[in-house]
This record gives C-alpha cells, structure tokens and sequence, in this order.
C-alpha cells in the first residue's frame, strides 16, 4: 500500500471516530430528545471535546489536502 493510501486510511477511521463522537455530543445536548441535566464541569468537558474534535477534523482535512498536492506533484515530476 502506497504511503498516501495509508494515510487517507488512517485518516478516514480517524475522521469516522469523530464523527461517532460529535453524534454522542449532540446526542448529550439533547439532539435525541432525551433531556438530560448536565453539571458545569460536563459542560465544560463537552466545549473541550468539541474544540479538540474540530481542531482534529479541521487538520486531518488539511493533511488530506497537502497529501493529494504532494501525490500530484511527485507523479508529474515522475512523467516529465
């Protein structure tokens, strides 16, 4: 497997578990209907998942990007 289908399957499983997390979140926050009482400190600790979970996102998406650039660039390189 080429270096750059490793890390776009990397990526992917990384980008699905975010997901699964970001749909528990919002399940938290009532999304589901399920009113639930959360306390200051889970409030808090929810605002930190989801900074960190954007931030992950945000950067994987960029490497995704910078890998496709770099493939492209290295097989013109490799066609001239």
């Amino acid at each position: 497997m080429s270096d750059f289908l490793r890390m776009v399957d990397l990526t992917g499983n990384d980008l699905t578990s975010a997901g699964i997390g970001l749909e528990t979140i919002a399940n938290l926050l009532g999304v589901d209907g399920i009113e639930r009482h959360l306390s200051d400190n889970d409030v808090s600790g929810l605002r930190h998942a989801l900074l960190a979970l954007g931030t992950h996102i945000k950067n994987a998406g960029y490497d995704l990007c910078q890998a496709v650039e770099d493939t492209q660039e290295s097989q013109e390189v490799a066609n001239a």
